[in-house]
């Protein structure tokens, strides 16, 4: 599985490509991570080459919004672009979902690498499962839709969703999971990380 991973923070970007380094991708094979700095760099190699997964930093450029460049870019294709940031909001995570990304993932989440794996493999399984869907999954058209009202009843939490239905919710994904295959083992819900509207980082 190819990923781009997109942060003006070398370090940030050189931790996230570690992190998939050491871990395996959903096909049971290692990550094949390439990492840059900047939009125009992103973009340029987002035309010239094919990849599986974007985790772009929303905060890029000069404009601190160029992230959903990268994303906008993206919409309607089927790669897999994952929004990585430290800015928690509501506005931002609207943006991002309205951009067209798949997930937003908080860098300050105490598990954020796990996060972020798990949104990975997600996606991964949705475009196994369906090969000739395009970019949006129907579950995630209605979490988008629907985000202000699960922002109200499950602000912090995971949901997974299935059908236009929220079938469980709990903080801890693994947690989660494991409920959701025994109270619905033939299901594949869609799990997704609900910001809360009361958290938003201050830098």
């Amino acid at each position: 599985m190819r990923v781009l991973v997109v942060d003006d923070d070398a370090r940030v970007a050189e931790t996230i490509a570690s992190a998939l380094s050491f871990a395996k991708g959903p096909d049971e094979r290692p990550y094949e991570v390439t990492t840059c700095q900047d939009a125009d760099r992103a973009i340029d190699l987002l035309n010239r080459e094919y990849f599986d997964a974007v985790i772009t930093d929303m905060r890029l450029g000069p404009r601190g919004d160029e992230g959903l460049d990268v994303v906008q870019r993206l919409a309607g294709k089927s790669t897999t672009t994952i929004v990585l940031t430290a800015y928690s909001s509501v506005s931002n995570c609207v943006a991002a979902m309205r951009a067209g990304a798949w997930d937003y993932v908080e860098k300050r989440e105490p598990d954020c690498l796990e996060r972020l794996l798990a949104s990975l493999r997600e996606a991964y399984r949705y475009r196994a499962a369906h090969p000739d869907a395009g970019r949006v999954d129907p579950d995630a058209k209605w979490v988008h839709e629907h985000l202000g009202e699960l922002m109200e009843s499950y602000a912090g939490e995971l949901v997974a969703v299935r059908h236009g239905k929220v079938l469980d919710h709990d903080k801890a994904y693994g947690t989660l999971v494991e409920r959701v295959r025994e109270k619905h083992p033939i299901a594949q819900p869609m799990i997704v990380s609900i910001p809360d509207m009361k958290v938003e980082a201050v830098e």
